[in-house]
């Protein structure tokens, strides 16, 4: 959870997230850390049980009553079995879920923009394509004097707004910044015309930055990643590869008899004459274009095969993980018994 909370930070103090949305995201990410610490906390669990009771004798004294070992752990292999079946429900439909809408609110605020923070002095780069500085601000009435705006956005060469002062405002949605600029000169050289500079003198000027609001805007998708997808789901991605599987070996194994006949062939022999060139280019060229085919399709069967590998890697691991918690318990108890409470 430390580990996660560092990685965020910086987003959660540069962009400026509300309360609810750290809470969501925290909640969000719990799913694939809850997935991996539920099985190692039962090893843990087990381990300081039946530490304890062996360092208390009790281990020693139901033995003396006529209670074995297997009776003791019988319900902890219950329990274990049960939370392993919770753990799969929670694999296949919750954790899934919960990483498809963590990797959207992740991309959701990484496409934020940070909140403007104007400063007097300072030069503010949170508008693309725009480096803006504000000599004095007013924060009563908004104010502004002593200003330079380097305009870069769309520009091969950069263009210099100096004004004596001005004033800054939002529109009600918050979306669009105005400066409305007072006793002005602008700089610039011209697109057309490097060799030619412009200098533009103006009484008043009013300049818009669309898209600079703050806010949070949602977005969903259907596209998702093998760790958004349930084990029934990706057995139906698996099941829609192999026929493409089937199909580039069938290619392959047609191209290779192709090949082979070619060789065979008696033009092909005449062409090993090297008393004509043109006979042996038109052989050469032929097994160069095969060779590229041949690679291209192996390459394509060798994808094939990994994302395969790779999604049936996810599903054993949707069973495999929560089966640990039943392992541990078995490793767990004879560990806690040898090792007592001091191990």
């Amino acid at each position: 959870v430390m580990d996660f909370i560092l990685e965020i930070l910086n987003l959660i103090i540069s962009r400026g997230l509300s309360v609810f949305t750290i809470f969501e995201l925290f909640v969000l990410n719990l799913a694939w850390m809850l997935a991996l610490s539920v099985p190692m906390a039962v090893l843990v669990a087990t381990l300081m049980a039946f530490g304890r009771l062996s360092a208390d004798n009790e281990i020693t004294a139901l033995k003396a009553n006529g209670v074995s070992l297997y009776k003791i752990i019988l319900p902890l292999i219950l329990a274990s079995i049960l939370l392993a079946l919770g753990m799969i429900y929670f694999n296949n439909k919750i954790l899934p879920e919960s990483n498809h809408k963590a990797r959207l609110l992740m991309s959701d605020i990484h496409q934020k923009r940070p909140t403007l923070n104007i400063k007097e002095g300072v030069f503010m780069d949170e508008i693309s394509g725009y480096h803006i500085l504000i000599k004095k601000v007013d924060p009563k009435s908004s104010d502004i004097s002593g200003i330079t705006i380097y305009d870069q956005k769309n520009r091969n060469y950069p263009r210099t707004i100096l004004a004596d002062k001005g004033k800054i405002e939002f529109t009600p949605d918050g979306n669009t910044l105005i400066l409305y600029l007072v006793k002005g000169e602008v700089h610039e050289i011209d697109e057309t015309q490097p060799g030619q500079y412009r200098r533009l003198t103006f009484d008043k000027q009013t300049i818009f930055f669309p898209d600079v609001g703050s806010q949070l805007l949602r977005s969903s998708s259907d596209y998702r990643t093998d760790r958004e997808m349930s084990a029934s789901m990706m057995k139906k991605e698996v099941a829609k590869i192999k026929p493409e599987v089937i199909s580039t070996e069938k290619q392959i194994q047609t191209l290779a008899k192709k090949a082979i006949g070619w060789a065979m062939s008696p033009a092909s022999n005449d062409s090993k004459n090297l008393t004509s060139q043109q006979p042996v280019l038109n052989a050469f060229k032929k097994q160069q274009d095969f060779l590229r085919e041949l690679q291209a399709l192996k390459f394509s069967l060798a994808e094939s095969k990994r994302r395969i590998n790779s999604l049936m890697v996810e599903v054993h691991k949707k069973y495999s993980i929560p089966v640990a918690c039943l392992v541990f318990v078995l490793i767990g108890v004879p560990l806690g018994i040898m090792a007592k409470r001091g191990g």
